[in-house]
């Protein structure tokens, strides 16, 4: 660490640095009016749970070999430095398996409650579910995260999504297209209107996720509802031919937003 004092304040220079397993090398510059940070947050090959349960003070059930990448920069009075940060961030995550995560469970109920997982020997809700590889890449801004991309390739799904999430405000909204693997011959007997489905044709279902970051609600949308973006990002995961549908849902109540009822 080197320290030098400028005519306005100081600067702290952080060349090496290690937060639970993240290298963090960085500025920070300080004055009297306020203070402005600069650091580059790397992670290479390193224990997904372990580095996310140090951070976070909290132990989360999902396993992998993490690398990250970012640079995070703020400026502001420090009890508004937090709202200020902002850059871009990337990560992959390869290898490992997802358990109790809130947002993949509940991908995974309204996989089961649209009768998509039928055929399973084992309740992925209880198993969890394994993933060959996690990359997501997005920008930080004023204490909201916008996700351009990210992909999940598992065993028993593809998953893209693009969206926000609110740190801030502890609140998500995401468009979620979901291609459920190994149920293509189920959907081509089952759902009306994709009986014209070739051999080689995958499925993708879209879903938003919004709400509270620890109990979002799923929203199951009509196909029209997701943008080219997602729908590209889907064509270069898949690397297959494939059709978006909407499929029937079984008590669709636990999904789809209902009306007010009338003052």
């Amino acid at each position: 660490m080197e320290i030098t004092f400028l005519p306005e304040g100081l600067k702290v220079t952080v060349r090496e640095a290690n937060v639970c397993g993240v290298s963090t090398p960085g500025t920070v510059k300080a004055t009297s009016e306020d203070m402005a940070l600069d650091f580059q947050p790397l992670v290479r090959n390193q224990d997904f749970s372990s580095i996310v349960a140090c951070l976070s003070g909290r132990p989360i059930l999902m396993t992998g070999h993490l690398d990250f990448y970012g640079r995070v920069k703020g400026r502001g009075q420090s009890k508004d430095l937090a709202q200020s940060l902002q850059g871009p961030l990337e990560m992959e995550a390869k290898d490992g398996r997802i358990y109790q995560d809130p947002i993949a469970l509940k991908i995974l109920s309204f996989l089961n409650l649209t009768e998509l997982l039928v055929g399973e020997k084992d309740d992925p809700l209880k198993r969890g579910m394994d993933y060959k590889s996690l990359r997501a890449k997005g920008e930080l801004r004023s204490g909201r995260l916008t996700i351009q991309e990210l992909v999940l390739d598992a065993s028993a799904m593809q998953v893209a999504s693009q969206g926000e999430i609110d740190f801030v405000n502890q609140h998500m909204d995401l468009v979620i297209a979901v291609a459920p693997l190994k149920t293509v011959d189920w959907i081509v007997k089952h759902i009306p209107g994709v009986d014209y489905i070739i051999d080689g044709t995958l499925v993708s279902i879209p879903i938003r996720v919004q709400g509270d970051l620890k109990d979002p609600r799923m929203i199951p949308l009509a196909p029209g509802q997701i943008g080219q973006d997602l729908m590209g990002i889907m064509m270069r995961t898949l690397k297959l031919p494939f059709k978006v549908v909407q499929p029937i849902v079984k008590d669709a109540e636990k999904f789809y937003p209902q009306p007010e009822a009338p003052k």
